[in-house]
């Protein structure tokens, strides 16, 4: 798949194992860029580039492997919400 390719809010849904409702929900919440990749909006529809969400999901998967080998380092407990947060 090209990097630059548009993908739906129900293959978002799909790649975040989540539903299109959380999608929107978090989207009016703000929560872009936090909880969510970014989003285009084209017409009345939002669409996201392939290539930001793989990026987001990356970013996401590196900050968890962070806090949870800081907390080993420290050894220091570290609570399941921080780690979830993420």
């Amino acid at each position: 798949m090209n990097e630059h390719q548009l993908i739906a809010k129900s293959i978002l849904a799909k790649m975040m194992d989540t539903s299109e409702q959380t999608i929107s929900n978090k989207m009016h919440q703000g929560k872009e860029g936090i909880d969510l990749p970014y989003a285009l909006k084209i017409g009345t529809s939002y669409k996201w580039k392939l290539g930001t969400v793989m990026k987001f999901i990356d970013e996401k998967e590196h900050e968890r492997k962070v806090l949870l080998t800081r907390a080993k380092a420290d050894e220091k407990p570290v609570s399941k919400i921080q780690i979830n947060r993420l």
